[in-house]
């Protein structure tokens, strides 16, 4: 296995809150008008606040992590968590509920027994039906994934 990402997780204090979706319902080039001479419609007071920017940015750069769900053989509740790969995060309230696991395409993800990536499970490196098979049934608390 490589040792790629299992440093920045192993001993963190904090889990970071997955990122929630930005819902920016104004459409900028809709503003835009065939043939007009004006070359910028909006004012530097217009201009989306640096913080939206950035928030934009993050949210642009998230991957589809990790599918879970509460019942083996992926039924149940599932739900695929989207995010940034090398954070830790916590699996709210599928805290010690999770059977199945699925990662997508070149992202490997290690389960944690605990909060803030304690205490290492399997490495999720493609379908988990059963997570009883590894003896890690229900007690997923958080994970952290990285690209392989």
């Amino acid at each position: 296995m490589a040792n790629q990402g299992m440093g920045a997780c192993e001993g963190a204090d904090n889990e970071v809150a997955l990122p929630s979706i930005l819902h920016h319902t104004s459409n900028p080039i809709s503003r835009l008008k065939s043939g007009s001479s004006t070359r910028n419609p909006y004012s530097k007071s217009q201009l989306p606040p640096s913080s939206f920017a950035s928030a934009l940015a993050a949210v642009s750069s998230a991957y589809n992590l990790l599918t879970v769900c509460n019942n083996a053989n992926f039924q149940g509740n599932c739900v695929t968590w989207t995010g940034n790969l090398n954070t830790c995060y916590g699996v709210g309230e599928y805290n010690d509920a999770i059977s199945s696991a699925n990662i997508q395409g070149g992202i490997v993800c290690r389960l944690y027994r605990d909060a803030g990536c304690q205490g290492a499970g399997p490495l999720i490196t493609g379908p988990a039906y059963n997570l009883q098979e590894q003896n890690f049934n229900d007690v997923t608390s958080s994970f952290y994934c990285y690209f392989t």
